[in-house]
């Protein structure tokens, strides 16, 4: 089933996602003042260079969001390729 949060339909909606990865360690701490802070960890795609995917990544979200809010990325796995895709190593 989709995600239900905006943040994670709007990260899953980037090419090169390939899924929203379960969270890792603690959540980061509050923000100061009246800016929200967001953190998403996802795994990208195979073929995708993950810098690229996480940059879209923290732009999607930060415009699916309202009022002051920052974005953290954190790319926790990079998808295999498919076997069909894989180079033949024998």
């Amino acid at each position: 089933s989709a995600p239900s949060d905006t943040p994670s339909r709007a990260a899953l909606s980037v090419p090169g996602v390939a899924r929203i990865a379960p969270v890792l360690g603690a959540p980061p701490p509050p923000a100061p003042g009246d800016v929200r802070h967001v953190q998403i960890q996802i795994a990208v795609s195979a073929g995708r260079r993950p810098p690229d995917v996480a940059l879209a990544v923290r732009e999607a979200v930060t415009a699916a969001e309202q009022g002051p809010v920052t974005v953290s990325v954190l790319v926790t796995a990079v998808a295999a390729p498919p076997e069909s895709a894989a180079p033949d190593r024998g």
